[in-house]
Formats: structure tokens, sequence, C-alpha cells
């Protein structure tokens, strides 16, 4: 009875760290701080209403053509069910909770599947669930759960060729095309998995693997060719063309800057996935970052080359490449989904370190043994520092960062109600909270985009100045300006805003309508523009207070 009530006892303990944080906060104050999740949001809303896959919030409402639409498909089905907006965000917290048992679940069978005994794959499993990301993103409306989890089944699938041929192939495939219409990250399967494939000459599995995803992708990109954006400017290429902000924002002049900078943030943050923020403090924390990364991307290489299954391997290998001339620097977020990977990539690369101390603990010769013993106490204080990270961030760091959140959750919302009141319903606001003050006052919003250029290297001066400028409106309107406290925080620090926000008032041609310690909502008056005017439908409404 209990070895059959064993696994199931396993997995409820691995999701019990991102399950119980998530009862606990399942409000999600974070919500819209990604700015993504807020698109998928609204965009999701849009399919629900029958308006189509568009970004209702900008002002020409344009068809969705950045994100495929599988995860808006989903809040769209959620949406019918649920349309209380904010409330029905607690479903799809559900969701991630599901995605991720469904992802411990098919990395268990991952791991068995690459030769690790049940004993464990079932260990690593379960410190996979502990793993801070996984907390922290089950509290989330974002891709990454549920992507990461169709990702791991997708190698289930093919490394099961063995025994079922080709059928397998075209079941991996099928998940291949749902992870695609989640997260584009999944593009690289369509080289990686064939040549792989290939490789072991199962050419059937290869015809069966690529008629069951490339027609998915052949559809989305048809999609997206039959819906031009219409505009090439920083902000469209924002909010609807990863490409061609790509294409816009790294060339041969800058390769190399780009290259310096994403490959050690990608070192840093694969490093961070395993100890909290060690990256974010000092040079001693940022090297320990950088050299756990490496020894998890050569730990993962090792782990494939023993086992002789090369899917995952191969495929993390072509996404970091993709990652390292991104026109962003690549965060924790960008990892997740190869965070199975990285965990049995460091495992096996700790594995062989406690072999080499074993071997260097029998020598008779007195020097390599205290070398053993200085390597085994180095091994045993990470596994500590890993253990203590985890704690730390679940029971004290987390919830800290969710109560401040519930914090500008509730002064946004206020600000939102004035930006209600104040404005008419065709305003177009300029807005670093676009999309989250589009869901709470149906106005039309867009944000300040800096140009990815300015980060290689970083120039803040440059950056502040582009923020502090405003779009001049040319190609696109504006009427109204809200800054808020909040502001900018996704490019610079804190200590920048203030500076910011009072460069921004002293401009000309801003007229304040409502002003507060945490926002000030701006009407634009600058010459020869004419703004929109409010002409509120009674005297309360004019009046209505800041609650």
């Amino acid at each position: 009875m209990l070895r059959r009530a064993l696994p199931f006892l396993l997995l409820v303990l691995a999701i019990a760290p991102a399950a119980t944080f998530a009862w606990q906060f399942r409000d999600v104050p974070q919500f819209g701080s990604a700015q993504d999740d807020a698109v998928y949001l609204e965009s999701g809303k849009a399919l629900s209403e029958g308006q189509g896959y568009r970004l209702p919030h900008l002002p020409e409402r344009p068809y969705a053509t950045k994100y495929p639409p599988g995860y808006p498909a989903l809040i769209a089905i959620i949406w019918r069910f649920a349309p209380e907006f904010p409330r029905n965000l607690q479903w799809l917290v559900v969701v991630n909770l599901a995605a991720l048992a469904i992802m411990l679940a098919g990395a268990f069978r991952l791991f068995r599947l690459h030769g690790l005994s049940q004993e464990v794959a079932a260990l690593l499993a379960v410190a996979l669930g502990w793993l801070h990301p996984f907390t922290f993103l089950a509290v989330s409306i974002l891709t990454e759960i549920v992507f990461t989890a169709l990702l791991v089944w997708v190698f289930v699938a093919l490394e099961s060729i063995d025994a079922r041929k080709w059928r397998f192939a075209a079941l991996g495939g099928a998940i291949a095309a749902a992870a695609y219409l989640t997260r584009a990250s999944a593009l690289p399967l369509l080289l990686s998995v064939p040549l792989c494939l290939a490789i072991r000459r199962r050419y059937l599995a290869v015809i069966a693997f690529a008629l069951t995803f490339a027609p998915v992708i052949g559809a989305w990109s048809l999609w997206r060719l039959h819906h031009p954006l219409g505009y090439h400017d920083y902000v469209s290429l924002f909010y609807l063309d990863y490409e061609g902000l790509e294409r816009q924002s790294v060339g041969l002049d800058n390769i190399l800057s780009v290259l310096t900078v994403n490959v050690d943030v990608m070192l840093t943050s694969i490093g961070e996935v395993f100890v909290f923020a060690l990256g974010q403090g000092s040079w001693w924390g940022r090297q320990a970052a950088r050299l756990i990364g490496i020894a998890a991307m050569l730990g993962a290489a090792r782990f494939a080359i023993r086992s002789r299954k090369y899917q995952y391997a191969v495929y993390g290998a072509l996404y970091c490449l993709m990652m390292s001339v991104w026109h962003y620097p690549p965060g924790l977020r960008f990892f997740v989904p190869l965070v199975p990977l990285f965990v049995a990539g460091l495992w096996t690369e700790c594995a062989h370190v406690r072999q080499l101390i074993r071997q260097a603990w029998s020598s008779a010769k007195i020097e390599n043994r205290i070398s053993a013993a200085a390597f085994a106490a180095g091994l045993a204080a990470f596994l500590m520092c890993m253990a203590y990270s985890a704690a730390a961030a679940r029971f004290r760091d987390f919830p800290a960062v969710e109560e401040e959140a519930r914090v500008r959750s509730a002064e946004l919302r206020r600000a939102f109600r004035q930006v209600a009141a104040l404005t008419p319903a065709r305003a177009a606001i300029l807005s670093d909270q676009d999309v989250l003050l589009s869901l709470y006052t149906g106005r039309s919003s867009y944000r300040t985009i800096v140009s990815p250029r300015l980060f290689y290297p970083m120039r803040e001066d440059l950056v502040r100045a582009v923020f502090a400028g405003l779009p001049d409106g040319a190609g696109r309107r504006w009427d109204y300006a809200l800054v808020t406290r909040w502001d900018w925080l996704h490019t610079l620090s804190s200590a920048d805003t203030p500076s910011l926000r009072k460069t921004i008032d002293a401009r000309p041609g801003l007229d304040p309508v409502w002003r507060s310690d945490f926002a000030v909502l701006y009407a634009r008056r600058e010459p020869g523009y004419r703004a929109l005017a409010r002409t509120p439908t009674s005297t309360q409404e004019a009046s209505r207070p800041d609650r």
C-alpha cells in the first residue's frame, strides 16, 4: 500500500513549496509587473469576447503577432467561465500548479530514461520542485512553467523511440507543437530533434516528428504574414515583432558587445537558479554564480554523453546560442525551460567531483588527502548554501516581495480610478503601467520604449534621457501621461526614478490634472497638439476622491 502511494507522496512533497506559496498569494499581487503577463491576459480576454487575437490596449488595436496564441487561448477559456477580473487570476495559478506537477512527473521519467536510478531520479525531481524559480513563478501569469512541462514531455517521448519506434516521434512532435504555441522558444526543436534522430538513423521518426510539428509553425507564420504591423517604430516592434526588434537591435557594429554581455548574464542567471540572487550581490557572489553556471552546463553535457541521449542537451545548446545574441540581456526567466537539464547536469558534475575526492582521499600522499578534504568541505558548503537559499527565498524573500507588490497594486488601482474619472474614454495614455492601466480603465495605453542598443553596453544616462523625454507623438498619439513611483524598474534602479519624475514634471507642455505622493496624471498641452477633453457625466464623477 505504502509502495503504491509513495510516488504520489513524493509529488506532493515536490510541489509543497510552490503550492503553499500559491495559496498564500493566490491574489497574484505581482500581476502586471512583468508586462508579458498582462499582455497574455488582455489578448486572451479579447479572444474570449470575440474581438480576435488582438492587443486592445494599443490605440490601433493591432493583431497580436508577437506571442503565439496557445496560452492566451487557455486564458480565453478560463475567462469565458470566470470573467470577473482580477479574481479569475486564481484559476491560472491552479494551471501553474497542475503544470508543475506534470513537469516533475516528466522530469522523473526523463531522468530514468537517462539511466539514473529510481532513488536518484526521485531525489532530483523533488529538488527540482523546491528550486526558487518554480516557487515564485507559481504565482504568475506567465508561460514558463506550462512551457517547461510540455518541453520535458517532448524529450520523454523522443527518448522512448527505441522502444516504440516512430510513433513516439509523432507524439513528441504533437507535444512540441503545443509547446511552440505556448512559447516561441520551442523553435530550436525544429533543428535539434531531426539532427539527433538522423544521427541515430531514425529517418522515419524524423518524418513523423516533422509532419506533426512543422505545420503548426507554418500556420502561425502564415497568420502573422497576413496581419502586417503597419508601423516599424520601436513601440510597434516591441509589442508586435520579436524578429524585427532583433534585426534593428543587433548588428555587426555591436555583436561583440551583445555576446559579451549576454554570455555573462547567461552564466550568472544559470547559477542563480540554484542560489537565489547570488549574482546580484558582491563581486565574489557574481564569480560564484558564474562558476555554478559553468558547472551546470558542463554537467549537462556529461549527463547526455554518459547516457547517449542527446535531445535535451542539443536543444539546450541551440537555445543558449540563440540567447547569446538576443536583443536583451537574458535573465533567469529565460532559462527556466532548461532547469531540469541543469539540475541533472549539476548532480552529474557533483558526482564526478565526489569520485575525484574519493580517489584523492585513497591516495597515500598527505597533500592529496588535504585537497580531497578541502573539496569535500566546499561541496558540502555549496549544498548547504543551496538548501538555505531555497528556504530563505520561500519563507523570507518572496513573501516580502509579494507583500510589497500588494501595496503597489493597491496604489496603482487608486491611480487607475483617477485616470478613469478624469480622462475621456477615447484617450490614449502614455504609461509604464500600460497594459495594466488598460485592463482596469479601458483606456488605450502604451509605454516609452528604449532601444535595446542602449544596453550594449548599458548607458544609463541615455536610457534615463529616453524615459524623461517621452515619445514625441509622431505617427501615434498620446493625450495623457501617468507617471508613478513604480515606473521604469524593469530597466533602471529605484534610485534613478525620483530624478526622472522631477525631470518629467518640469517638462513644458504637460499640465498636471491630478497629483498624489504616488502618481501624477498629466494632460498634454504642447503647441499644435489638441488633446481630448474630458466631459464628466456628472458633478460627482468630476470630483471623485482618491480612494
